[in-house]
């Protein structure tokens, strides 16, 4: 299972896609999950910052947390492909 990390910021801005394409900028309140797509390197310089924070699995989220992370997830997947799809063909 992927880590999980959540913002101890008041305020993190992070950037999901790929280094070579669109990306897009989310912006995290103290307390929430970073989305999955965040590159490591800029997950492990966030931490070391002291802006965000890794998260230990206990057990599977239950009910209402479960729904809101994967809503949150398939936003910031749909998120990325919208940007993805803007990018004008050939450029």
């Amino acid at each position: 299972m992927a880590d999980t990390y959540v913002a101890k910021a008041n305020v993190v801005k992070v950037s999901i896609g790929p280094a070579d394409g669109n990306r897009v900028a989310r912006i995290i309140r103290a307390g929430g999950a970073i989305p999955e797509g965040v590159e490591q390197t800029s997950l492990d310089a966030l931490v070391k910052r002291g802006l965000i924070e890794r998260v230990k699995h206990a057990a599977a989220p239950a009910g209402a947390e479960a729904d809101a992370a994967a809503k949150a997830a398939a936003d910031a997947e749909a998120a990325a492909k919208a940007a993805a799809d803007k990018k004008p063909a050939g450029k």
